[in-house]
């Protein structure tokens, strides 16, 4: 518009000026030795505006010649770009398809034709460890470093190989730097919080923990929980130290973060009853059955009762829950032990109707024995027993990993509250990942990385 607006203007200006000397004729008159010119005024000025007009030509096609080197250089530097772009692309897809061979090959080119760009060495980085070769892997994410764009790749990529070697005071360091650079990135919060809580440095993983749910890396139940077991995982240590005063004062925290966490709720139980407190651990049982039942409440139940309840005692305390599979097994090996046959009978099969595991088909054969040892009954019970499911624990949902005991760390792999109650097949069929390496940046340096 400006331009147009411009044009206009100097065609009126030419035009004002070609109509001003054709009404105001006048003549020119020049004498240079023996020669005389006169010429009209109008005629000069359109002489005048032709050589301005050739001499503004000529200047414009020199200077086009004398750009002529560089708009080639140009053209040649655009292509190159381009073509470097394109071994990008193709890169990409080869390591996609898992081509080392060609991915190495279209990451030279790229490296070659856009030696500066964070695609290009992403590409060398990400092909060179698809090859095998973690040494220059190493050396290219450190040059992503000195990029400001790239920094982040660069951090990525040393933290994956860190946890891969098993690094974790490195892993720690670039995840704290990455928490730097993008503090709302789910899977470096999540990373940073393991780490953390795996140095064991719990005033870090404190304050973290309300970021995670915040950000909504944690749900508000798992929030909970694992505040829970940050807790109780503070108490274990303070008992390996034979510190009895400090474990009291992280349990007592772990049980009012979440009484409704089973191993809270054992392990304030037992601290009670070591300070000869029978009366309130027997009151923290009744009332974690009560609101949440889980199989551990009644079998520590039944260990603090020693073996002195009979069925009318544990009728009583599990009432709020009479269909449980827990209760009824219980319930039906007090009545064995009593000679109490028939309601042995009735509580057994009631479990078994409800799914219950091999203990209660080991106490069928143990009533079939001391009643009428029936040896067709009891062979048709063992048969049942071989296919019933396996007597549940503790088992790490990262590793299988099989505990009497609930534990923060699960031995071994030192994954944080793995540990899931159930027997080994529907754990198996639900397992999911909760140690480091599930949880490493996604990326295709992405492995079974070991903690």
């Amino acid at each position: 518009m400006f331009r147009m607006l411009l044009f206009f203007t100097k065609l009126t200006l030419l035009t004002f000026v070609a109509v001003w000397l054709v009404s105001h004729q006048g003549a020119i008159h020049l004498e240079w030795g023996e020669y005389v010119i006169r010429a009209n005024t109008s005629f000069v000025f359109v002489l005048l505006t032709l050589a301005f007009l050739v001499f503004a030509g000529i200047y414009h096609l020199w200077r086009q010649f004398i750009a002529l080197p560089k708009v080639m250089q140009d053209y040649a530097h655009e292509k190159s770009r381009n073509k470097g772009y394109q071994a990008i692309t193709k890169g990409f897809l080869a390591l996609a398809s898992g081509d080392a061979k060609s991915s190495a090959h279209y990451a030279r080119e790229a490296e070659k034709r856009l030696p500066d760009v964070t695609l290009s060495l992403l590409l060398r980085a990400q092909s060179a460890n698809l090859n095998g070769d973690s040494v220059t892997t190493r050396e290219i994410f450190l040059r992503l470093l000195e990029h400001k764009d790239g920094v982040f790749f660069g951090i990525r990529g040393l933290l994956s190989q860190a946890i891969k070697n098993g690094n974790t005071a490195e892993a720690l360091s670039l995840v704290r730097k990455a928490y730097t650079l993008q503090p709302k990135r789910s899977w470096v919060i999540f990373l940073l919080l393991e780490l953390e809580i795996f140095k064991r440095n719990w005033k870090q993983a404190h304050a973290l923990l309300p970021k995670a749910y915040k950000q909504g890396v944690l749900d508000k139940s798992t929030f909970i929980q694992w505040r829970s077991a940050l807790y109780l995982a503070q108490g274990e240590e303070a008992l390996k130290d034979h510190n009895r005063k400090q474990q009291r004062v992280f349990v007592e925290k772990a049980y009012k973060a979440d009484p409704t966490f089973a191993p809270s709720v054992i392990t304030y139980t037992r601290l009670l009853d070591h300070f000869a407190k029978k009366k309130a651990a027997l009151s923290v049982l009744k009332k974690a059955w009560k609101n949440q039942p889980h199989p551990i409440i009644l079998q520590e139940y039944m260990r603090f009762i020693g073996g002195k309840g009979g069925v009318t005692e544990i009728e009583s305390f599990t009432k709020s829950h009479p269909h449980d599979c827990e209760r009824l097994i219980q319930l039906g090996k007090v009545a064995l032990d009593n000679k109490l046959w028939g309601l042995a009978r009735s509580y057994l099969t009631g479990a078994i109707e409800r799914g219950a595991d091999v203990r209660a088909y080991q106490l069928m054969i143990r009533l079939e024995q001391l009643t009428d040892n029936n040896e067709q009954a009891i062979l048709t019970w063992e048969e049942k027993a071989v296919a019933a499911p396996p007597r549940p624990c503790w088992i790490c949902s990262s590793t299988g990993y099989q505990a009497l005991e609930w534990q923060a760390f699960t031995p071994g792999c030192g994954a944080f509250n793995t540990f899931v109650w159930g027997n080994s097949e529907i754990v198996r069929l639900g397992q999911q990942g909760g140690s480091l390496s599930h949880h490493a940046p996604p990326g295709f340096l992405i492995e079974e990385l070991p903690v």
